[in-house]
This record gives C-alpha cells, structure tokens and sequence, in this order.
C-alpha cells in the first residue's frame, strides 16, 4: 500500500503504524515504536524462578527492545524524517532489526528446553516475517528513481496550491546557474552534485555526460529559485536533500563498476535514473 487509510490521517493515532509506506512529505504522527507497552510486558508472562532465569529472561526482554528500537530508527531515517543533527549511517537498522529480533525468538524458544530444530525453525521464521513486513534497507544504486517517482506521484506530498514562489525574473530562467541568495542553504546539493560529477566523469559515455549536464543545469535552476527563508517551497527542499545523496551513493556504486566491467545495458538504465530525475527537479521550478 502506498497511502495510508483515511481514517489514520490527521491526529489518529493507530495501534501500530505499519502496513504501508510513510510519504516522506508528510506530517502525520509517525512514532512508528516508542518502545511500545505490550514489549514492556513480555517478562509478566513467565515468572522467573530463579535468579538466572530473571537475567535470561531479562537479556530476551531487551532484544526485544532493541530490535523494535532499530526498527523504529530505520523507518524514520528511510522516511527522511531522522533528526537534522543525527550522524549519517549506513548501517542497514531493519536488517539488523531483523536478526536481533530473529535471535531474541530462538532465545526464548531455547531457554523453555525446545529442540534445536524447532528453535533454529522458529527463529528463522521470525527473521523471515521481519524481512517480509518491513523490507530490507534500500541498497539499490538505483533507487533513487524510485524515491524521486514516489514522491512526485504521491499527491499527500505535492506542494499546497497556494504557495507562492518568491523568485525574481532572473532566477526563474532555466539556464542559469547562478547561486541564488539561499546558496547557504543549497550548499549542501551542490556538494552532492560535485560526488556525482566527480564520480562519473572516468566513464565515457555520451548519454550519461548528457544526463550529467543536464541534471547540474536542473538543480542550479531549482537551488536558484529558492528564497533565503529556510520556510519556503518545503517540499523543493526536501528533493534536494532527499534525491540527490541517493543519487550520489548510486554513481559512487557505479563508478568501480564500469571501471571493471562497462555494461551498455547499466549505464543505460543510470543515464535514464539521472534524466528522469532531472524532469522532476524541473518540474518543481516550473
């Protein structure tokens, strides 16, 4: 699903936030898992009876925690909504979620004296449904076409109708490549630009120089329509901080690649990724 229920919207607060993806332009109430109440009750159901069971049942109790606390912490950062100040990781949270959370199963599963089999079977299975329900950390290089096409088709995440677009008649053309009176804030876009670039520029390859240029042309025009309020046009914004690392991580992905093994067919779908991204950045200055 890729849009929540009606009746979830706004102020609700559902039991459980999971069953679809958050739009990363929205601002429903996203506390996926705050150390939720019933983990906090999985000890009252077998009263230790000794000292070393409380302990063992105690270490089980905090795998527990610290599986949904990663969960929690990997949905937030892929919905782009960890905090500013929080350091960049690219430690995959849900997957490690997954296998905490695996663990914590067949450890429960061990110390109640079930077979080896049974609790090997049962801790896998719990792994599995993780996987299943959560998906793994996005670690495609391509990924970022499907992010940008996400949240561009998405309506809940399209820019309000009457928001105003505070640029001059000279930083409305397309052409320019000017930094605007907001080149603190894009500061950061163009860093990525310059990954992108520097990356990709061993590969020879006509289409992905095109695409290359064009999408540098895409994102002066866009960081030079932004005004010096950090308030304005959240949306553009948030493209920039979003796509454009993706993007980079992707040509940074590619770039060893092609230098081992060029592939027509991958440098093919990488010039159509940066193209199609360029289209949307467009779009949000248009």
């Amino acid at each position: 699903m890729t849009a929540a229920p009606a009746a979830l919207s706004g102020k609700a607060r559902p039991f459980l936030r999971f069953g679809w993806r958050a739009s990363p332009g929205s601002r429903a109430s996203r506390d996926y898992i705050a150390l939720h109440g019933l983990a906090l009750a999985l000890p009252l159901f077998r009263l230790p009876e000794s000292l070393t069971q409380a302990l063992v049942i105690a270490a089980i109790t905090s795998l527990y925690l610290l599986a949904l606390w990663l969960l929690g912490a990997g949905l937030r950062a892929e919905s782009g909504e960890a905090p500013s100040s929080a350091p960049a990781t690219r430690l995959p949270l849900k997957t490690v979620s997954a296998v905490i959370m695996g663990l914590a199963v067949a450890a429960a599963f061990a110390s109640n004296g079930t077979a080896l089999p049974a609790t090997l079977l049962c801790g896998g299975l719990a792994f599995g449904l993780h996987l299943l329900a959560f998906g793994l950390d996005g670690r495609n290089p391509y990924a970022a076409d499907d992010m940008a096409h996400d949240m561009a088709e998405d309506p809940a995440t399209a820019p309000p109708p009457d928001q105003a677009d505070h640029r001059s008649a000279t930083d409305s053309d397309p052409t320019s490549a000017r930094p605007s009176a907001n080149e603190t804030a894009t500061d950061p876009a163009r860093a990525e630009l310059g990954r992108i670039q520097a990356a990709l520029a061993p590969c020879d390859d006509a289409a992905i120089r095109a695409a290359t240029a064009d999408l540098a042309r895409a994102i002066h025009s866009l960081a030079a329509s932004l005004g010096p309020d950090p308030a304005d046009r959240p949306f553009a914004r948030r493209a920039l901080a979003l796509w454009l690392p993706a993007l980079a991580d992707a040509a940074d992905h590619f770039a060893p690649r092609d230098a081992a093994r060029p592939d027509p067919a991958r440098r093919s779908e990488l010039a159509a990724t940066l193209a199609r991204v360029a289209a949307r950045l467009d779009d949000l200055v248009a």
